[in-house]
């Protein structure tokens, strides 16, 4: 028992890989043991039908939780769209029969559904699935540069995506393939840190579309190193009311192009230049 809490905790082997480790003799008693224990993390909502289910064992729980940290540097880097829910993928699910897919319509109707569950259940859909999993981006990491393949299960996953029942396999390889695009986005804004100090009005406008020409020309000419800004300096730039400026420069705070200082009553904002000003 000692050892299948230990498995439970630090791995999901198949019974291969339980074979390699402790032998094939042990592994016999074993993998019924693990079997057995695993169904006590199962999920009650199959993913087709009465088909493939997931087993969220501390393992998984920890994998998923380490993905959707990533996750939320990555938004809190590249702001999303307000305005724009989940409600856009029910919509365009109308044709589906839900019913089919217990895990996908429990997480459609949860107010704060798991974003991973759902992209994974996206992903699996017999059509549709690249739509789907690109609108997923659009909603919740439209500027992100994220390659695209590494939303949609790969060929080789896709074509054993059914061949047992459990799908928790394909979830942690699907997670594996979504953790180097995260990082791969978080490092790539590690890089370019700094150059939004250099480039010009057109050349930000063109590689941050999500933010408004307006925001844009109020930072182009205040981005001086060791200077302060207020909202009520936009208030004037833009010819805006207070909450619009307000947000205007919370999402330039964002997006890491300033910090928000408050001093007195007042908040204030001055430009980052670097890791050191807390830039990801």
């Amino acid at each position: 028992m000692e050892i299948v809490t230990k498995l439970l905790r630090e791995s999901y082997l198949d019974y291969p890989q339980l074979c390699e480790c402790y032998g094939a003799l042990s592994a016999e008693a074993l993998w019924k043991e693990l079997e057995e224990a695993r169904m006590h993390w199962r999920l009650n909502e199959t993913l087709l039908g009465k088909s493939g289910y997931l087993c969220m064992t501390p393992y998984v729980l920890q994998r998923r939780c380490e993905l959707l940290a990533l996750l939320n540097q990555l938004q809190l880097s590249y702001p999303r769209v307000k305005g724009m829910t989940m409600e856009v993928v029910s919509l365009r699910l109308q044709a589906i029969d839900l019913d089919a897919y217990p895990l996908l319509a429990s997480q459609l109707r949860m107010p704060q559904g798991d974003l991973l569950l759902l992209l994974f259940c996206l992903s699996l859909l017999p059509q549709d699935a690249r739509t789907l999993c690109l609108l997923w981006k659009d909603l919740v990491l439209p500027a992100a540069p994220l390659r695209e393949t590494a939303l949609f299960m790969d060929e080789d996953a896709a074509a054993k995506r059914w061949k047992r029942p459990d799908q928790t396999y394909l979830f942690l390889h699907f997670l594996s393939q979504l953790e180097l695009n995260f990082k791969e986005c978080l490092l790539l804004l590690k890089r370019d840190c700094g150059d939004h100090l250099r480039m010009s009005g057109e050349q930000l406008q063109h590689r941050y579309p999500l933010l408004s020409q307006r925001q844009i020309a109020f930072f182009v000419s205040h981005r001086g190193r060791d200077e302060y800004y207020s909202i009520q300096d936009y208030m004037r730039f833009a010819d805006v009311c207070y909450e619009t400026a307000r947000q205007a420069m919370e999402q330039l705070a964002a997006q890491h192009w300033y910090r928000r200082r408050k001093i007195g009553k007042r908040f204030y904002y001055t430009a980052m230049v670097g890791q050191s000003d807390g830039v990801l």
